[in-house]
């Protein structure tokens, strides 16, 4: 009775794990088209190139792709460019090197495991005291992105972005702070093509390793290519992105609490099994 009952369970089981894992490839399906141009060219150029209201201003996305240019990357949209990232940006930064503690009256250090799935996880946190010498100079505000630069070759290069939401922190040296130019790009487009396709594939491309460990950094970032897109297209992108990373958000919520309810399951049945309830009949 047990092995009927858990070839059933594990058999949802499966079902909810590989639907987990298409979320994944979904968000990345999402982000190659939104830097293809493809995301919003339905909403902002339809098939006859219907035009569209942002913020007052009134702009096309053909849909026709024009060469990419010198960098040697994908097809671009008219209207786009490839530029370096550095371009793009004001400043990159390390982060401090200086021990932090566990004592939680301090201020937070954002640290290489506090970046997960393109997002700051304030748990498993360390501090550095308040009257710290350097706190100023590693002081996060919002927008700024952070660069993972030294991590196992599957993890190196992943990011995050801040937000003044967020609790007040600093960020340890394994990162690279981006301050990005808000007059030419939106942070978020940085970090979520960071974690796209192409930033994974730049990544790859130019990850140095050593001894175990690898490593990409602050100038071989400031050279990744990035499309280089209109302001307002960028708003319309971000929202896109957002809300379609929102709904399948909401879809893994739902698994991940498929998957505890059915360890809740195997945990019950194994407690009718030993106490005679579960073949009484």
């Amino acid at each position: 009775k047990l092995e009927e009952l858990f070839s059933e369970l594990e058999s949802g089981v499966g079902s909810l794990k590989k639907a987990k894992e298409q979320i994944g490839l979904y968000k990345q399906s999402v982000l190659k088209a939104a830097f293809s141009g493809k995301l919003v060219s339905e909403e902002m150029a339809g098939v006859g190139g219907r035009r569209s209201e942002v913020r007052g201003q009134r702009s096309v996305v053909p849909m026709v792709a024009e060469p990419g240019g010198e960098y040697g990357v994908n097809d671009l949209p008219e209207g786009w460019r490839w530029v370096k990232l550095g371009e793009v940006t004001d400043s990159l930064q390390y982060g401090t090197s200086d021990k932090a503690s566990t004592d939680s009256s301090g201020v937070p250090v954002i640290r290489m495991g506090n970046i997960q799935d393109g997002k700051l996880d304030f748990s498993n946190l360390k501090y550095m005291s308040r009257s710290y010498s350097n706190l100023e100079k590693y002081l996060l505000k919002d927008g700024d992105v952070l660069f993972n630069r030294t991590n196992s070759a599957e993890l190196v290069g992943k990011s995050a972005i801040y937000k003044k939401h967020h609790p007040k922190s600093i960020f340890a040296s394994y990162l690279i702070r981006i301050k990005v130019d808000k007059e030419k790009y939106i942070p978020d487009m940085v970090n979520y093509y960071i974690n796209s396709s192409f930033g994974k594939d730049y990544i790859r491309s130019v990850v140095s390793q050593n001894v175990g460990q690898a490593n990409v950094n602050g100038t071989k970032l400031k050279n990744m290519p990035v499309p280089f897109i209109p302001l307002d297209q960028q708003h319309l992108i971000v929202t896109e992105i957002e809300k379609r990373f929102t709904e399948a958000e909401y879809l893994q919520k739902s698994i991940d609490e498929g998957l505890a309810k059915a360890e809740a399951l195997r945990q019950s049945i194994l407690k009718s099994a030993f106490e005679g309830r579960l073949v009484s009949e």
